[in-house]
């Protein structure tokens, strides 16, 4: 069986069913992956569709397409029932998230080209094992009725916006929506008595810390700082002043001595005094150590904390799930399908010494993808776990310069991995990008969003790109919540 590729019948076909009809074979079950069989003159590729439905038989709709659509949205995709993706749109205005509106429509079209010359049937099969899983069934999809796309270019606050003010607290988030930033993005940790806290270290870190007092008299744990959050409980990790100490490389921090680590049940709290109308955007972070799994606690029990918090905020469907443990986004997909889930990656979680698999990426070995490339394999990989987002590293960790400007710059994120995701209908979203020379190579390489520790910075340049930003949040409101939280916070250390 060859590959290959389609661009000559799509300059005569006027609807998908035209497009189809004469070229389909379809297996019959519930997961059925449709081929081409019919060999195109103009190349030498094959077309692999996949096909769930919730139906024997599903109806191919005959409602003419926009010509524009069809390179990118194949066969048999629903017009009512399904968002395309264009290349020539915009990041801010591309709907990459899929919409079903009908249980008649229960179905996907996933559609991939493969360059390749003709192929065994072990390289056929993790070909489209790789690319059929790519897609949802139909019944899981149809249950999510979320909005799936933000009307905001998605600029992210990481950790509320380090490089202004202290991370991951109250502080730091106030200044994010201050600074308008679409989402803010932070981390979880889980005490020793299942809390879950806002915190982005395995351990208290001494640079980041300070002691003041055992949380009783006595306390063999004391001091704290430097011990794991896994084994120190909340009213242990709420003596400490995580405010006090600006970091040596944000020189321009704002510090808040006193504050605290919060809860996220507390974060919650407070963003929702200054956001009243809930517009804000979440991207919430797993703190599990695949690696050294002793230092924090184990997958099931983040994944059940987190959604237990998630579930009773009013942000529930405002939470992307984001991991560089990709368990746990397997996890919260099989708890909950409808949340958006983010796979985290970079040079050091992609692959072991020799290419061997790592413990992060939930049993996936990148070279069992299809590629061709290593870039699409990463793609190909965060759309076999079902991830909504993938969200690589801006820069490589080999590159010698952290420039793009700069001769010998190595991208992580590239031009390359993007169109491939955007192609299985996955967001890209990198991090953490310090750097407008980074900002700009990614806006023209058309990310969906961009994690940066200076959100405010990356909001005027996507201004003067001319994509639609969200609005600054009230500076008066917002630092009067939060006053108004910290004074809790100083009540609930001293009572």
């Amino acid at each position: 069986m060859r590959l290959f590729r389609i661009n000559s019948l799509f300059r005569s076909a006027e609807t998908p069913a035209d497009l189809c009809a004469p070229h389909l074979s379809v297996a019959p079950g519930p997961l059925r992956r449709v081929y081409f069989t019919e060999r195109a003159p103009s190349a030498h590729s094959v077309l692999i569709f996949s096909l769930f439905s919730a139906n024997t038989q599903p109806d191919i709709p005959t409602r003419p397409v926009p010509r524009s659509a069809l390179p990118k949205i194949g066969c048999s995709l629903p017009y009512q029932a399904i968002a395309y993706v264009t290349r020539g749109a915009s990041a801010a205005n591309r709907s990459v998230k899929r919409t079903f509106v009908s249980s008649s429509l229960a179905f996907i079209v996933t559609a991939a080209l493969v360059d390749m010359l003709p192929i065994p049937p072990a390289a056929l099969f993790a070909a489209s094992h790789a690319i059929a899983l790519a897609a949802y069934p139909a019944q899981e999809l149809l249950a999510m009725g979320r909005p799936l796309v933000n009307r905001f270019y998605d600029v992210q606050a990481h950790r509320g916006g380090r490089g202004n003010t202290v991370e991951n607290t109250l502080p730091s988030f106030a200044w994010g929506l201050i600074d308008g930033a679409t989402t803010l993005e932070l981390d979880n940790g889980i005490t020793k008595d299942g809390q879950v806290v806002v915190w982005h270290d395995e351990e208290v870190t001494a640079a980041k810390c300070l002691d003041t007092a055992p949380a009783f008299p006595g306390d063999p744990d004391y001091p704290y700082v430097g011990k794991f959050v896994a084994n120190l409980t909340l009213a242990q990790i709420k003596t400490i002043d995580c405010g006090s100490l600006r970091q040596e490389g944000y020189p321009f921090q704002l510090t808040y001595p006193g504050t605290r680590i919060s809860t996220l049940g507390e974060v919650f709290d407070f963003v929702e005094c200054a956001d009243p109308g809930r517009q804000v955007q979440w991207n919430i972070e797993s703190k599990i150590n695949a690696k050294y799994p002793n230092q924090t606690k184990g997958v099931e029990e983040f994944v059940s904390k987190q959604y237990e918090v998630f579930s009773n905020s009013p942000y529930k469907h405002s939470i992307t799930y984001q991991s560089f443990d990709w368990r746990t986004l397997v996890s919260m997909k099989k708890l909950d399908p409808t949340m958006i889930t983010s796979a985290l990656i970079d040079s050091d979680t992609a692959s072991g010494p020799g290419n061997s698999t790592t413990p992060w990426l939930a049993g996936l070995n990148l070279e069992a993808f299809p590629g061709p490339t290593f870039d699409r394999r990463v793609a190909q990989a965060a759309r076999y776990i079902h991830a909504d987002v993938l969200s690589p590293a801006a820069v490589h960790d080999d590159s010698p310069v952290k420039d793009p400007a700069l001769p010998g710059y190595i991208p992580f994120t590239t031009k390359e991995m993007i169109e491939e995701a955007h192609g299985l209908g996955v967001e890209v979203k990198p991090w953490t990008v310090n750097r407008l020379n980074i900002a700009e190579q990614l806006l023209e390489w058309d990310a969906d969003g961009i994690i940066s520790d200076y959100p405010n910075a990356v909001r005027r340049l996507a201004r003067q790109k001319n994509l639609p930003v969200a609005p600054k949040y009230p500076k008066q409101r917002v630092l009067t919540c939060l006053d108004e939280h910290l004074g809790r916070q100083r009540q609930t250390v001293h009572s």
